[in-house]
C-alpha cells in the first residue's frame, strides 16, 4: 500500500489490519519510530504474538526506552510461539539488558536480591500487613523484611502503593524496576510503574511504559486510565481524552479516568465537558476527595456556565470536608519590640508565576522585623528557589509529610500566622490549614476565589478585585489592602543577571507592519467560545487587523485545527490568525509582536497582564463581578488607564477600535507606559511591604476584628 492509501484506510478504520501492517513496516524501514510504535501497538492488541512483541521491543529500543524494551522482551518470552531460535535470541537480549540495568543502580540491585520469586504471598502475610493501619508503619515493616529474609513479589505490589501514598515516588520506582527485572510484567506491577513515574513526569519513557501496559493488558481499565494519566502530565490532552474514554468503557466507575478526562477537557478549553467529568468523578467519591475537588474548583474559574454565587457554593463543599478545629493561642507579641514569625506553605518557591509577587514581599519582610518560615511542598530546586532560601529564616522541605505531621511541625514552630499562596492550584496543602496549624491563617495570591476553608481566617485582596458587597462570597474574611492592589510585581525574577536593555520598550509593530496585531498570551483554558467570538468581532471591526495567540499546546495540530476552525466559522480566515507555541525564552519579548492585548474573560490574565503592561503594551479588559474577572480592572486602574476597562461587549469593541485607530498615538503611549507602570502601586515594593506588615500586626494582635 502507498502512504496515502495507508492514511486513508486508517482514517476510515484505525484498526484496519492490512493498513496497520503496511504502515508499521514502512515506518520501521524509514526510521519513523514513534509512528512504528503507535501502529504496531494497535496490531499487538488485535493479535498478540512473539513476532509483534519483538518488533515493539526493537522499536522502543531505538527510542532509547530500556524499561519498555524489557517489558516487550518479557512478553515475547511468555508468549513463546514455539520458535526455539527466536526464543533463545530474545532470552539473550533480556539477559544482557537486565544485567546492564542491575549494574547501573545499587539501590535496584539490592532490591532485586531481596525480592524473592520463590517466596509465596500467603493470606496470613496479607492479613498481617493490612492489620497495620498507618501506611508508614507498613513501609517500615517491609523495609525490615527486605533486610532480613526478603519478600515475595506479591507483597511488593502493596509496598509500592504505600510508598506512593506516603510520598516516596523514587522508592516506588526502584521497587517496581526491581520487580520488572525479575520478569514480572503483571498488570499490578506495570500499573505501579506507571503510577510511580507519573510523579516524575519529566521522564521521557513514561508514555511508552503506559502504552506497553495497555498493549499487554488491553482489557484492563486501570491500564487505560494510567495511559490517560501519562498523557495528562505530558500535556497531550487529545490522547488523554481517547485513552480515558477507553478506560471508562471498561469501567464507568473508574474515578481516576474521569479525573484525567476532565483535566484534558479543561486543557483544550471545553470547560462545560470538564465540569461534567469532574462531577462524575466526585459523585463516585461522595465529594470527599480533596485532590479531585481542588481540580474541579480551579477549573470553575475558567467557565461562564456557573454564576459567581454558584462557584462560591461549590467551593464551600471543600470546606465541609474539615470538622471544626480548635483555636490555637497566639504569642504575646508587641509591635516594635518583637519580630513576627510568619510561615508560607506552598509548592511554588521556584520559577513559578507566583515568584514575581512572593519574592519581593519576602525580601521586605526579612528586612523589616519579620522572620519568614518556608514550608516547601515540592522537590524542584532552581535559581529562584535559592533566592527564596536566602530570605527565609527557616526552610523546611515538607512534601513527604502527612497533613497531620505537617500541622504538628508548624505548631511546634510557634508561628504568629501561616499564609497559603497556592489555594486550589496543584500540590496545595489546604488540608493542613483545615486542621488549623497557626493561630491566624491567611490565603493570598494563588487562587482567584475563596478556598472554602473556614479555618482560614483572612483572604488578602483589594478594593478593585473584591469591591464592597462581595464579602458574602468568601469563607474567609476579606482584608483589602489600602493601596488598591493585592500584590506587588517584580519582572525578570526568573532571569538573574538579565540585561534590562534586552527588554526595553519598543515602538508598536503596526508602524512597520501597516496593520494592527491584537494578541493574547494566556493559557488555552481561558479561551472559551464567548471570548473567541468577541475577539472575532474585534477583527471584523478593524480591517486588515491580525490576531496573535501564544499558548502551550499550539505545537499540536489538534489545537491549531480546533482554534482555526472556530475562527473560520466566525468568518475569520486562517491568514489573519497566528498561533504560536509557548516559548518561555520570549516571555517578555513576545509583546514586541503585539500592538494591543485582549484580556480573556471570565478568567482574566494574571501574571501575563503584569508582564504585558510592563512591556508597554496596552490592553482591553471586560469588567466582571468577581475577583477572577476583575484582575484586569485592577491593573488598569492602578496604572491610571481606567479607559481600557469595558462594562460590556460593545464597549470592549469600542475601546479596541479606538486604540487601533491611531498608530502614532499608540506609539506615543507605548514609549511612556513603562515609566507609568514602574511608578504605579503595582511595582511599589516598599509601600506594599509596609501595608502587608501592618496587616500582619493588625490581625495577629487582634487590633482588627475579623
Amino acid at each position: 500500500m502507498e502512504t496515502q492509501q495507508i492514511v486513508e484506510a486508517l482514517n476510515a478504520d484505525p484498526m484496519n489490519w492490512e493498513a496497520l501492517e503496511a504502515g508499521s513496516s514502512q515506518a520501521i524501514a524509514t526510521g519513523k519510530w514513534n509512528a512504528a510504535l503507535t501502529l504496531t501497538s494497535r496490531m499487538v492488541r488485535l493479535r498478540p504474538c512473539t513476532d509483534l512483541y519483538r518488533r515493539l521491543a526493537h522499536t522502543v529500543s531505538r527510542l532509547s526506552y530500556p524499561l519498555s524494551t524489557l517489558i516487550y522482551l518479557q512478553a515475547a518470552l511468555q508468549c513463546n510461539d514455539g520458535d526455539e531460535e527466536m526464543t533463545a535470541a530474545t532470552k539473550a537480549e533480556w539477559d544482557s539488558l537486565t544485567t546492564n540495568l542491575i549494574e547501573s543502580s545499587t539501590r535496584v540491585a539490592r532490591l532485586y536480591d531481596a525480592i524473592k520469586p520463590t517466596l509465596s504471598l500467603t493470606s496470613e502475610t496479607i492479613t498481617q500487613y493490612q492489620s497495620i493501619a498507618d501506611p508508614r508503619d507498613r513501609v517500615e515493616l517491609v523495609k525490615t523484611l527486605l533486610n532480613d529474609q526478603g519478600i515475595p513479589i506479591g507483597l511488593s505490589y502493596y509496598y509500592t502503593t504505600d510508598l506512593l501514598d506516603t510520598g516516596n515516588a523514587p522508592g516506588a520506582i526502584d521497587v517496581t524496576m526491581a520487580v520488572l527485572l525479575r520478569g514480572d510484567v503483571s498488570i499490578n506491577n506495570l500499573i505501579n510503574i506507571t503510577a510511580a513515574l507519573i510523579s516524575h513526569k519529566d521522564i521521557p519513557e513514561i508514555v511508552a511504559i503506559a502504552q506497553a501496559t495497555v498493549n499487554l493488558h488491553p482489557k484492563n481499565a486501570g491500564a487505560w486510565a494510567n495511559l490517560g494519566g501519562t498523557f495528562d502530565v505530558r500535556r497531550r490532552p487529545w490522547e488523554c481524552i481517547s485513552s480515558s474514554k477507553e478506560a471508562l468503557k471498561l469501567d464507568p466507575k473508574m474515578t481516576s479516568a474521569w479525573n484525567n478526562l476532565a483535566n484534558a477537557y479543561k486543557n483544550i478549553g471545553d470547560n462545560s465537558a470538564a465540569a461534567k467529568a469532574y462531577q462524575s468523578a466526585l459523585d463516585l467519591l461522595n465529594w470527599k476527595d480533596k485532590k479531585v475537588l481542588s481540580n474541579y474548583l480551579l477549573m470553575l474559574q475558567y467557565t461562564s456556565d456557573f454564576t459567581t454565587e454558584e462557584k462560591a457554593r461549590e467551593h464551600w463543599k471543600y470546606g465541609d470536608l474539615f470538622p471544626d478545629a480548635p483555636e490555637l493561642p497566639g504569642r504575646d507579641i508587641v509591635p516594635g519590640v518583637d519580630r513576627l514569625r510568619i510561615g508560607f506553605l506552598s509548592p511554588d518557591f521556584n520559577a513559578h508565576a507566583c515568584a514575581y509577587f512572593l519574592l519581593p514581599l519576602w525580601e521586605y519582610l526579612a528586612s523589616n522585623g519579620v522572620d519568614v518560615f518556608a514550608y516547601y511542598n515540592a522537590s524542584r530546586v532552581d535559581q529562584v528557589t535559592t533566592q527564596f532560601q536566602r530570605n527565609a529564616l527557616v526552610w523546611r522541605d515538607v512534601e513527604n509529610l502527612s497533613d497531620e505531621d505537617l500541622r504538628d511541625l508548624i505548631i511546634d514552630d510557634e508561628l504568629d500566622a501561616l499564609i497559603d499562596p497556592a489555594g486550589h492550584t496543584k500540590k496545595n496543602r489546604l488540608g493542613v490549614f483545615g486542621l488549623r496549624a497557626a493561630p491566624v491563617q491567611l490565603t493570598w495570591l494563588g487562587h482567584p476565589n475563596t478556598t472554602g476553608v473556614k479555618q482560614i481566617d483572612w483572604r488578602v485582596t483589594d478594593e478593585h478585585c473584591d469591591p464592597e458587597g462581595s464579602d458574602h462570597l468568601y469563607a474567609e474574611s476579606l482584608y483589602r489592602l489600602p493601596m488598591g492592589n493585592f500584590g506587588v510585581y517584580r519582572p525578570l525574577v526568573n532571569r538573574t543577571g538579565a540585561d534590562r536593555e534586552t527588554f526595553r520598550e519598543q515602538a508598536p509593530p503596526c508602524l512597520s507592519n501597516g496593520y494592527i496585531t491584537f494578541g493574547s498570551c494566556n493559557n488555552l483554558a481561558k479561551l472559551n467560545d464567548e471570548c473567541l467570538n468577541l475577539w472575532a468581532r474585534v477583527l471584523h471591526l478593524v480591517p486588515e487587523s491580525r490576531l496573535f495567540l501564544e499558548s502551550a499546546g499550539f505545537s499540536q495540530k489538534e489545537f491549531r485545527q480546533m482554534i482555526l476552525k472556530k475562527f473560520a466559522v466566525l468568518g475569520i480566515e486562517e491568514a489573519r490568525v497566528t498561533l504560536a507555541d509557548r516559548d518561555y525564552a520570549r516571555q517578555y519579548l513576545i509583546y514586541n509582536d503585539i500592538d494591543i492585548c485582549l484580556d480573556p474573560f471570565p478568567c482574566n490574565g494574571g501574571t501575563t497582564t503584569f508582564d504585558l503592561v510592563w512591556m508597554a503594551c496596552p490592553f482591553v479588559t471586560l469588567e466582571g463581578d468577581s475577583f477572577v474577572s476583575r484582575m484586569g480592572t485592577m491593573v488598569a486602574h492602578q496604572i491610571g488607564r481606567p479607559e481600557w476597562i469595558a462594562k460590556g461587549h460593545d464597549e470592549y469593541l469600542s475601546i479596541a477600535k479606538n486604540l487601533a485607530s491611531d498608530f502614532e498615538a499608540l506609539a506615543d503611549l507605548r514609549m511612556k507606559q513603562r515609566q507609568s507602570v514602574e511608578q504605579s502601586p503595582l511595582m511599589d515594593e516598599s509601600m506594599f511591604g509596609q501595608q502587608f506588615v501592618q496587616m500582619l500586626w493588625n490581625i495577629t494582635t487582634e487590633q482588627e476584628a475579623k
